[in-house]
């Protein structure tokens, strides 16, 4: 999923540790499946709903909220 690739960009910029893995669980939880359903639907979108509830723990993680 191109999103993971971007978050686990973004987390690195912010010296976060398994920047990926972070992204993974984020995403994961947010649609709740598990990581590698992530990987298995890859070209599912996502609705505007769940990118505004993912948009939002990001964030929380960014200010160190574990996860």
């Amino acid at each position: 999923m191109e999103l993971v690739g971007w978050t686990a960009g973004w987390l690195g910029e912010r010296s976060f540790h398994n920047a990926r893995l972070n992204a993974e669980l984020l995403l994961a939880g947010t649609l709740g499946v598990k990581r590698l359903d992530l990987y298995l639907q890859h070209d599912r979108p996502l609705r505007p709903e769940e990118l505004a509830e993912f948009k939002a723990l990001l964030l929380r993680r960014s200010k160190r909220v574990p996860l």
